[in-house]
């Protein structure tokens, strides 16, 4: 079934409003209305600004599979107001904003990473590049805390100054360590966690 929307835009010919000009410098718009009338060419100008904005969105909704209603047709639970809130925002959760996908970035000369929002399942992606290191266990600190499990975390050689034999264990939130049979190595690791 094809999505639906029932939103339209209100005076759409534009037709007895405000000029934009007007409308910017006019007082009731920048400062509430007060006693007095509320002219229909300020009140259109509102109404055509405000409905536009809500058809646009709506349609856009509606070109990407939502159905948005105000309340009425085909929406048949409750023809209440906040029913029809309820079910909009409802469809309006579906909205993909920045805060979805990327919450975080740092990106340094040795290092960095990437927090990833809910639409991405909150995914954390680290980077690094070690000093040199002395044989045996170094312990290696994430530039940032993985937060719900312990990420997965891959390392390579970097010194040209021949092959170190090296593993990767003891990986938690915060850290790792990385052990070589070799002093004054360089490694570059990666790790991918949430």
């Amino acid at each position: 079934m094809a999505a639906t929307n029932n939103f339209a835009e209100f005076n759409v010919s534009a037709s007895n409003i405000e000029t934009d000009n007007s409308y910017q410098g006019d007082s009731t718009r920048t400062g509430g209305a007060v006693t007095g009338p509320f002219l229909p060419q300020l009140a259109n100008k509102v109404f055509l600004q405000s409905s536009r904005m809500v058809a646009a969105l709506a349609l856009a909704l509606q070109n990407k599979g939502y159905s948005t209603t105000d309340g009425t047709t085909p929406f048949q639970a409750s023809t209440s107001p906040s029913a029809a809130v309820t079910a909009l925002a409802a469809v309006l959760a579906n909205i993909v904003t920045t805060a979805d996908l990327v919450t975080a970035v740092s990106i340094g000369t040795f290092g960095g990473y990437v927090k990833f929002g809910s639409a991405l399942g909150s995914l954390i992606i680290q980077w690094g590049q070690t000093g040199s290191l002395s044989s045996g266990g170094n312990t290696i600190s994430f530039p940032t805390t993985f937060v719900s499990h312990d990420p997965v975390v891959m390392a390579t050689q970097l010194s040209a100054s021949g092959s170190a034999s090296f593993s990767v264990s003891g990986v938690n939130f915060n850290n790792f360590s990385l052990y070589t049979n070799t002093t004054a190595t360089e490694f570059y690791w990666f790790a991918i966690g949430n």
